[in-house]
């Protein structure tokens, strides 16, 4: 059996910082050709090791506004956020609880 290994993602050799919704834009378009481009059984794994800041603003444009398009489902299946410390892990957890629960409730609305 051959195994593939998954496409990782080093968040620390992106340019900028993590600070601006700019910068978070610039780097979930990155992210979207990833997952876009692998088979349908593999994972995009996003490294957080060596990331010590990230905003809110940053978190949801990148993270947030990704699951948002792709789905929750979709991205739990498909995205693997590894390494960030917990302060970064609380962040992203908030920001994507925010950005799924806030379209589920539009969409029933």
């Amino acid at each position: 059996m051959v195994r593939i290994m998954p496409q990782v993602f080093r968040l620390k050799d992106s340019p900028g910082g993590f600070l601006t919704r700019r910068q978070g834009e610039e780097v979930r378009a990155r992210l979207v050709k990833l997952e876009r481009d692998l088979p349908p059984n593999e994972r995009l794994v996003v490294d957080f090791a060596g990331v010590e800041v990230m905003t809110p603003s940053f978190a949801d444009e990148c993270f947030g506004k990704l699951a948002e398009s792709i789905g929750g489902l979709n991205f739990r299946k498909r995205v693997e956020l590894t390494g960030a410390d917990p302060i970064i892990r609380a962040l992203l957890n908030s920001v994507l609880a925010e950005r799924l629960n806030g379209s589920n409730s539009q969409a029933s609305a």
